[in-house]
């Protein structure tokens, strides 16, 4: 009976994590590691770990290790994570303004003029997720500060049926509105700065959400 307890309340920590996006799609999940956060042997880990294989929310390769495996998010997952991190961000902005938190702000530029230089959409996100993590390196909480960091990352590669459009879209809009950003916080004019990061989130929301009713007026005309 405390096996199974144990297993279970290893299921969820895992399952949870990666819900929430924490695990990332590849990341390799390390049993010791698990074992020694929830003080509990390797074998609940292995079951829950078995359990989440056959739920296909990790792969499991011998001799290698676990690996989250990447999923197809919806639109409204989506813009449901957009508005979390825009919470998130705008209150990290406050915190830069009350504490006197200096940004790095050469390295910012320079990620900056790279993302806009370069035309592979895999290297503008990279750049993007590494201009974010220079961003947010003012935060003290770490567990904040990695929140921010995987939120923004799922967003920015999110896997979608119109992936190709969709992320260039996303990026397009991050690098119209970052500059903005990073000009208002070189200032300290904080209140702009937070301006321009609420019409780039609320542009990503809107520009899923006409996706999402294109796709379904295309439906509707095909089935009526």
């Amino acid at each position: 009976m405390r096996q199974k307890k144990m297993e279970e309340k290893v299921y969820k920590y895992i399952k949870g994590r990666i819900e929430d996006g924490l695990f990332v799609a590849y990341s390799n999940i390390i049993e010791t590691e698990i074992a020694q956060e929830l003080s509990v042997s390797r074998s609940p880990v292995r079951s829950a770990l078995k359990r989440l294989k056959e739920e296909g929310l990790v792969e499991i390769i011998p001799y290698k290790g676990t690996f989250v495996k990447p999923r197809m998010l919806t639109k409204k997952e989506i813009v449901n994570q957009i508005q979390v991190l825009e919470l998130l961000v705008i209150q990290y902005i406050f915190q830069l303004e009350t504490k006197f938190k200096e940004l790095p702000l050469t390295q910012l530029w320079k990620l900056n003029k790279a993302m806009t230089i370069s035309q592979d959409l895999g290297e503008k996100q990279q750049l993007a997720n590494q201009l974010i993590h220079e961003l947010i390196s003012q935060q003290d909480n770490q567990y904040y500060r990695e929140l921010l960091t995987e939120m923004f990352k799922t967003i920015i590669e999110s896997q979608l049926i119109d992936e190709e459009t969709s992320g260039r879209k996303r990026i397009a809009t991050f690098e119209k509105q970052i500059p903005k950003v990073l000009s208002f916080l070189q200032k300290k004019e904080y209140p702009y700065a937070r301006k321009e990061l609420r019409i780039l989130f609320n542009q990503w929301s809107l520009d899923l959400i006409d996706e999402q009713e294109v796709h379904l007026g295309k439906y509707t005309e095909e089935n009526s």
